[in-house]
Formats: C-alpha cells, structure tokens, sequence
C-alpha cells in the first residue's frame, strides 16, 4: 500500500514537473516569436524610412548602435526545445550528411552537417575555415553559425546520371525508413535509409574517430593502472557519508539507520514508557472505585470456587437419578424401590466421591465379601 502511495505520488510530481516545462519552454518560444517579429519590423520601418528621406536619411550606425548595427541577439539564436511528445524519433540526417538550404540568403547551397540538436530539431552546417572571423578581432561582434531546422534542409546524395552516368548530387526530398531494429540493450534504434521508387539505400557516413594527442598535463597509463587501494574488514570500502548520497535517507522503506538516529529513537521510547507509567501510579477517585471494585469481584470468585457441603436430600436426589437411567423402562415399583437401595447406599457413594457427608450413627454401613486369592492359570480348569 506503501509502495502504491509512494509511485502514485511520485507519477503526480513527475507530471506536475513536466507540465511546468512545457509551459516555460512554450512561453520562451512565444517571447522568442515576439523578439524576432519586433526586430523585422523596425527594419521593415527604417528601411522606408530610408526610401521615402533619400539622402536625408539618418545615420543609424553612429552612438550607441555604431558597433552593434545589423546584428541580432545571440539569445534570438538559440532554438526553443520541442516537447517529447512532439520530436522526430528516427533521424535521416545525421552528423557527416551533406544537406542544401530551402530558404534565406543562402539558398541552394550545400553543406556538410557539423552537429544535430535533438531537443530543438536544429541543425548546425560547418562554415569554411576562410569564411570564420579570427579571434584576435577586437570588434564585440563576430560571425557565428546559425542553428537551422531541420525542415529547412534536405538531403544531398550522389547519383549516376541515366544518360552520362557520371555521379550528380541530387536531392532527396522523401526518405524511407526499412529494416528498423531496436537494442533493448544499448537502447539503440538501427534502420536504413532507402529512395522510395529507385530502391537505392544511402549509406550511413563513417564516424572519423579523433586523434588521440598526448599532452604534458595528462595522466600517465601506469599511474591509472597501479593499485593504491587494497580491500580490508577493518574499515568499510567506502565513507558513511556515501550510503546517504546512493539512498534516499528520509525514505520511508529504509531499514538501516545511523546509530545515533537509534539511540535517539530509543530515549523517545523510554520516555513514552516513563509518561504511561506516571499515569499509572497517579489515582483518581474514579480510579481508585474501580479498583475497589475488581478487588471485591475477585475475593467474590474465590469463595464462590469453594465446594460446598453436601446434604442427604442432595444424595437421594443423585441416587434417584442414577437409578433411574439404570432402569430405563421398567415399572415405577422398581424405580421405587431402586430408589430406596440407591437411598441406603448414598452415603458409601459420597464417600467414594469425595464428598462431605454428615453420616447418622444409627446408620448401617454393608458388608463387603472378602477379596480371595487369585488362582494360578493351571488350577483354574480344576
């Protein structure tokens, strides 16, 4: 019950958290939105301004905006994230692709994608080294790559033209994804991209892996691989502290506890025991009653637990009932008179009872036969 309330809780905090995210990321695209439309039009307005005044125009870039004119804020440049719900799972452009651009100043130009944004569908093209500003330019200002989303891109692929069948890049407008294969343990997805209609299948581009450059600063291989530490019973592999950092340490499920967290709950006990002990020994009036009463009731249950003495009325009446189950379904003269033996021979069965019994003097006790000796088993057929 415990655990439901915990997971039950847990799932309402989770959801809780990603409504707020979406509602931030949703207001940052909306003040985003606002920026950008602000900015085209006080170009669109200066630019009339500029038609309708001719040479009478004012300069723009001089004061404050001298050194800031005809840029934009690099807050404008960065994507708004795109909800989880709403993302492209399975990409067709990866980092290596070549790709052209649909829209803006450079249209129909090729690039090679440098980098992709999950998050935002953005992606970065890699600009030539001769087109990049040097650091050493003292101006606030500098040229830097722009983010573009990936629905502004298309993939650029190299085809063997039909008549000459020399390759020309051509670009694809539709990709489709075949062979979709999921690792349930890397938790990657692997596909392949084929042209629908040409059944042609585009390789994925090949990973440059790094070069790996040594430098004065870094860790030698056989200090990494020395032992420094050696396992012992003497001390824990790890500080206390640690276990506090891997566990939740107010969780409700924890079983293991600090021993100053025990000692402290064991005072709290004792102390609750000490205050249900006080309260004990203070009597009340009303207290004081009832334990006057319990005292009487068990003095009352002890005599009443006492065998009481048994009178010759209550014998005959025992030795009539006896009898009479004895005899069953015989006359009432035969109950009658059983019910006088079994009256004679009363006190003999009170004695055997165990019974105080007040027996007159006049009475007469029977006589019992004598006990004879038992004969051995060869003269018993004598």
């Amino acid at each position: 019950m415990a655990k439901r309330q915990a997971a039950r809780r847990a799932l309402l905090r989770t959801q809780k958290e990603e409504a707020d995210t979406a509602r931030t990321k949703t207001m940052e695209k909306i003040q985003s939105a606002k920026e950008e439309s602000r900015v085209i039009k006080e170009a669109r307005r200066n630019r009339r301004e500029d038609w309708d005044l001719g040479p009478l125009a004012p300069g723009r870039d001089v004061g404050e905006n001298k050194q800031y004119y005809g840029t934009v804020n690099q807050n404008t440049l960065r994507g708004v994230e795109i909800p989880k719900k709403k993302r492209t799972e399975l990409w067709t452009i990866v980092e290596g692709d070549r790709v052209v651009l649909l829209t803006g100043r450079d249209k129909g130009k090729i690039g090679e994608v440098e980098s992709v944004n999950k998050e935002t569908e953005e992606v970065e093209i890699a600009i030539p080294e001769w087109m990049r500003g040097k650091d050493s330019n003292p101006s606030p200002t500098r040229s830097v790559e722009r983010p573009i989303p990936l629905a502004l891109v298309r993939l650029v692929y190299a085809l063997p033209d039909p008549k000459t069948s020399i390759p020309r890049d051509f670009i694809v407008e539709n990709i489709e994804r075949r062979n979709v294969f999921r690792d349930k343990y890397t938790k990657e997805t692997v596909f392949d991209r084929v042209i629908p209609g040409l059944e042609v299948s585009i390789p994925w581009p090949t990973k440059v892996k790094p070069d790996d450059v040594d430098h004065p600063s870094d860790t030698l291989r056989i200090t990494v691989e020395e032992q420094t530490w050696t396992p012992t019973l003497l001390r824990p592999p790890m500080p206390p502290s640690v276990i506090d950092e891997l566990r939740n340490k107010y969780s409700a499920f924890r079983d293991r506890h600090d021993e100053e967290y025990i000692a402290k709950k064991m005072a709290e006990d004792e102390e609750a025991k000490a205050a249900k002990q006080t309260a004990k020994m203070m009597r009340t009036p009303l207290k004081e009653l009832h334990a006057k009463r319990r005292e009487e009731f068990r003095k009352g249950s002890a005599e009443g637990a006492r065998p009481k003495k048994i009178t010759q009325d209550m014998l005959a009446r025992i030795g009539e009932v006896i009898v009479a189950k004895r005899m069953g379904g015989l006359s009432g003269v035969a109950a009658t008179a059983g019910a006088e033996a079994a009256e004679k021979n009363t006190p003999e069965l009170a004695q055997r009872s165990g019974a105080e019994v007040e027996v007159p003097e006049t009475s007469e006790m029977p006589r019992t036969a004598e006990p004879q000796e038992a004969l051995p088993p060869s003269k018993r057929g004598e």
